[in-house]
């Protein structure tokens, strides 16, 4: 007769059973099992339970065991990103026999020399956990259930008056379907330490007033939790300005700034706002007769007609196929050796600037772009593929383009702070190795076209897949099916410009974004993370379903956004923006491009430069080609040859402005004999008119009052009016208002 389990639920057992044991048992005084006894322990996992140890107590970061070559007797994955390679190597140092006497233990309680110093004490729980671990026979974890995913509780944290701390939870989902809170084997850190710390065991505590985000690690699973401090009203803060919204991007913006406690600037006035679209949409100062007239208009919607203008100008083409041309790297010595490099990189500027000039949806750019084939030396787009020969240079490149996503981190190791791991960069890279190269019938030509054969090696540092060849995979997707006939290429022209794509509207609206308000939503524009912090919630999306909708019309995003009031913001703040430079409450004030300040330099001076061999009259905007000129390498134009410096460095630096100050070039500009001031002197203009001219070329608006005393009494005192003159032309060239947009 089958044995039943004393302490079933009553009415379980069949009833003759149930009888038998009531009458066998009738006077015994019994121990009955307590319903909420624990259930034994579970036995000890690698992943779950010991890898993290190494993580948490700094044991795999990249100063000590977790770098390349590891450190002394170990190596592990760093941050213990890739657990199950962590396994193996800990071998040496266990005594299965003797656990307590293991180096595993020795070692990081310091019962023996330790490089690495003390990492927990004898008797801890990090401590047990290994003990118990070794008992138990060191259990392998190729039959583990595996962590899967993680969730963390709250996912968003809003601080305010009387709550300045929180708690995070995280929770791990296993492969057997089972989940755990796995809070004290996780990892955390702050993105900005300065808005919010948070301890080892997952506190947070505001330090004051912000948005950051706190990223939550667990054995190479990553999760962000992001936090909201809004500011604490003063008495100096006035009243909110109630500012409307224009349009869908200023009811984000400044329902974000509310919720923040952060009141906008007022709108900027005429005059600073021609000199900034201008400035911003063809690369051009106004000049004082479009200033005069666009001043005077009283259209309500002179501004809309003025950004519609502009957009139609053939310099915004100019300006728009430079930002391109930075963003692909258009440079001669990238794309081909010998004396045909620069044909071939002025065919491919020259496609850039017609599709440009017609405005082609961005979509359509770059799916014609990806797909491209042919000879370097005759089709333009082709030349995309010979800015990168490397396949995995080539993935890095196009993830970081068109993508918004830097995937360089993951060619040797999971990717720290994102999700993206050593499989999905090399299966995105196997996906590059199919466009190949071959030499044409000309000299030095190349023709590209595509082999959807060729195979890729994982060459990754640390995967299990090391030494094996990739599968082809588009970014963060399973494998391309193994009896897949199309073509490789198109199929990721067509994945990467799909409207269900998550990355691309996203990453192209941020760029362009950024281009006008001088940071990205996301910031920096091509890395957006899963833990990246979008500076105004929801801003990014919207706009990229906009820009879908528009069919990716690029002129469409650019004139939505110019028409919004967060873009025509003064630059002037307020007691409660004064420290804001993420959310756009006021104008942020940015450093023209080296091209765009050096046309604006011989706008305001009456000169020009000439550039190689390009016609007199090129502008440094409107060059197709970088060309050797110490003004714009010394101001950061990008020299298009690295990854790490796609974009421009527009950054005011020592050298740039000793330059300004003291160079023979600046000089040679304001004294010269066709220029500005000369004119001037020509026209016999008096000092009201000169000086209203000069600060209309610099600044784009008249002296102020003060100013206007100020000048007035040195032009009366100086003895050379010609000189006088020049020496105000200078101090306005090399003045801050000058310099920025503002």
């Amino acid at each position: 007769m089958p044995r039943a389990w004393v302490g079933k639920a009553a009415g379980s057992f069949p009833m003759a059973v149930g009888a038998i044991v009531a009458v066998a048992l009738a006077g015994l005084a019994l121990p009955t099992l307590a319903q909420d006894e624990p259930k034994p322990e579970r036995p000890l996992y690698f992943v779950r339970d010991v890898a993290p140890i190494f993580a948490q107590k700094g044991c795999s970061a990249a100063p000590c065991h977790g770098k390349i070559s590891g450190q002394g007797q170990l190596k592990l994955s760093l941050m213990t990103l890739s657990p199950l390679m962590d396994h193996a190597p800990l071998e040496p140092l266990v005594s299965l026999q003797n656990p307590e006497e293991s180096l595993l233990l020795k070692k990081p309680t310091e019962s023996v020399t330790h490089g690495g110093g003390k990492r927990f004490r004898v008797g801890s729980k990090e401590y047990k956990t290994l003990v118990r671990w070794i008992q138990e026979g060191c259990r392998n974890p190729s039959r583990e259930p595996l962590p899967e995913r993680i969730s963390v509780k709250p996912e968003r944290v809003t601080f305010g008056p009387g709550k300045t701390t929180a708690k995070i939870t995280v929770t791990c989902e296993f492969a057997d379907g089972t989940a755990e809170d796995v809070t004290d084997r996780s990892v955390f850190m702050s993105k900005d330490d300065a808005l919010v710390t948070v301890s080892p065991k997952g506190y947070l505590e505001a330090q004051k007033w912000g948005a950051t985000a706190i990223i939550c690690r667990y054995v190479g699973l990553t999760k962000p939790v992001f936090t909201v401090m809004p500011r604490a009203a003063e008495p100096a803060d006035g009243p909110d300005p109630k500012l409307a919204p224009g349009n869908l991007i200023d009811s984000l913006v400044f329902a974000n700034l509310k919720a923040l406690g952060v009141h906008p600037s007022p709108v900027c006035d005429d005059y600073t706002f021609v000199r900034r679209v201008y400035l911003d949409l063809v690369g051009a100062l106004p000049t004082p007769t479009e200033i005069r007239a666009f001043v005077a208009q009283t259209d309500s919607d002179k501004r809309g007609k003025l950004i519609d203008r502009l957009l139609a100008d053939p310099r915004f083409v100019a300006l728009r196929t430079l930002r391109l041309g930075d963003m692909l790297r258009i440079n001669p010595r990238k794309i081909a050796n010998g004396p045909l490099q620069q044909r071939a990189a002025m065919v491919f500027d020259t496609w850039i600037r017609d599709a440009v000039e017609r405005n082609e949806p961005y979509n359509d750019l770059v799916h014609d772009l990806l797909t491209s084939t042919g000879s370097a030396m005759l089709s333009g787009p082709v030349n995309y593929w010979k800015v990168e020969d490397a396949p995995e240079d080539r993935a890095e490149t196009y993830a970081q383009e068109f993508l918004g996503v830097r995937l360089a981190c993951a060619r040797c190791h999971n990717h720290p702070f994102d999700r993206w791991t050593t499989d999905d960069y090399w299966h995105l890279a196997a996906i590059m190795v199919k466009v190949r190269q071959r030499p044409g019938e000309l000299f030095g030509e190349a023709i590209l076209n595509h082999d959807n054969q060729a195979t890729l090696v994982n060459r990754s540092v640390v995967s299990a897949n090391k030494g094996q060849v990739a599968p082809p995979a588009l970014l963060g997707e399973p494998p391309v099916d193994k009896d897949f006939q199309g073509d490789f290429i198109t199929n990721l022209a067509d994945w990467t410009v799909d409207k269900q794509n998550p990355f691309f509207a996203r990453a192209a609206v941020n760029r362009v974004w950024s281009h006008l308000l001088g940071r990205g939503i996301v910031d920096p524009v091509d890395d957006i993370r899963e833990t990246s912090v979008a500076t105004v919630p929801a801003l990014l999306e919207v706009l990229a379903g906009e820009f879908i909708k528009s069919g990716y019309d690029t002129k469409a995003l650019v004139r939505l956004i110019c028409n919004s009031k967060t873009y025509q913001l003064a630059a002037d703040t307020n007691p409660t923006n004064l420290y804001d430079h993420a959310f756009f409450s006021h104008y942020e004030p940015k450093q023209m491009l080296a091209q765009v300040l050096l046309d604006a330099l011989n706008s305001a001076c009456g000169t020009f430069d000439r550039y190689a061999t390009f016609p007199a009259g090129t502008t440094a905007v409107g060059l197709p080609l970088p060309v050797p000129n110490d003004f714009l390498t010394r101001f950061g134009r990008s020299d298009r040859e690295f990854l790490a410096t796609l974009d421009p460095h527009v950054e005011p630096t020592l050298p740039q402005t000793l330059h300004m100050i003291n160079s023979g070039y600046i000089n040679g500009k304001v004294a010269a004999g066709g220029g500005t001031v000369a004119k001037l002197l020509g026209g016999a203009p008096d000092d009201v008119g000169a000086v209203n001219e000069l600060y209309l070329r610099t600044f784009c608006r008249p002296a102020t009052p003060a100013e206007r005393e100020k000048v007035f009494a040195y032009l009366q005192s100086a003895g050379n009016r010609k000189e006088a003159l020049e020496d105000l032309l200078w101090s306005l060239i090399t003045s801050r208002e000058f310099l920025f947009i503002s």
